[in-house]
């Protein structure tokens, strides 16, 4: 059996399959459309055998996955990468919170928080994570998401309260009508997707009136009903395509809060690398 080891961190909007060797060097990477427990269960299987040839060739595959939160939702999980998977291949299913946690804390105990087309946080305790607060998903909560931002600004949009400048730069650039918009929302396949694709035009357009207002008015809510309520907590790290970018704004809100963020990274699967190898290796 080989040595190579498949690393694979399913958000929710896409999904990053790393393979490595048996001294951590990165030996092939691909990128699909997500993979996780928010699609059907035969999507999942779908994306797994598309990448069959990583899958074969791994000796051990640790996968993180949004939705992955039951015994029953990682079995599945689990048993779809055994039926493309070598004999005798070690399969580890766990949820992407897990995943950032260990990606960007190691063995360090501290508060571990994503910020991408979704949002959820995590106290962990250098081993496993011993308290969360429920993120609620795009509708009820995902505050300071990338669903939570587009939802904010396509708000104050379609009820005129944007600068006009704004939204005659908007319709120009997307071409989309309040008919589109509404129909994306409501009837689309990925809701939370679209409205996660706004965060795009925001952070181009943040030195445009009233758009870093919606930013910060955002993740005043993300550390209201989340950094707060873990106690005595003085930092956190971030992982996610909307705390990497919007970097100054996060920051300078969470400090407004007392929390310091001591690490943000777009993706977690460096440090995923590195913790499994350390821990092969142990």
């Amino acid at each position: 059996m080989s040595h190579k080891t498949l690393i694979v961190d399913a958000g929710g909007t896409s999904t990053d399959w790393c393979m490595t060797d048996v001294a951590g060097n990165v030996i092939a990477q691909l990128q699909t459309e997500a993979v996780n427990m928010t699609v059907s269960a035969r999507g999942v299987s779908d994306a797994i055998a598309d990448a069959g040839a990583l899958v074969k060739n791994a000796a051990r595959i640790y996968y993180y996955g949004a939705g992955c939160v039951s015994p029953d939702q990682c079995g599945f999980v689990r048993t779809e990468f055994l039926r493309f998977a070598q004999n005798g291949v070690v399969v580890e299913v766990h949820g992407d919170m897990l995943g950032v946690a260990r990606g960007l804390l190691g063995n360090r105990a501290g508060v571990a928080c994503i910020l991408g087309t979704g949002a959820n946080t995590c106290l962990y305790d250098g081993e496993k994570i011993v308290g969360s607060i429920r993120p609620l998903g795009y509708i009820l909560g995902d505050e300071g998401s990338g669903a939570a931002l587009g939802k904010r600004f396509l708000k104050q949009l379609l009820r005129g309260g944007l600068h006009q400048s704004v939204s005659d730069i908007f319709y120009t650039e997307t071409g989309a009508t309040y008919y589109d918009i509404i129909e994306n929302v409501y009837r689309g396949d990925k809701p939370n997707k679209y409205l996660g694709s706004f965060a795009r035009f925001i952070h181009r357009h943040l030195d445009m009136p009233g758009m870093e207002d919606i930013v910060y008015d955002e993740f005043n809510s993300f550390c209201e009903n989340f950094l707060v309520k873990y106690p005595d907590a003085q930092s956190c790290v971030c992982c996610g395509s909307i705390a990497y970018h919007f970097e100054t704004q996060l920051k300078q809100v969470a400090s407004r809060y007392g929390v310091t963020i001591d690490g943000i990274a777009a993706s977690p699967v460096p440090g995923l690398i590195k913790y499994h190898l350390r821990h092969s290796l142990s």
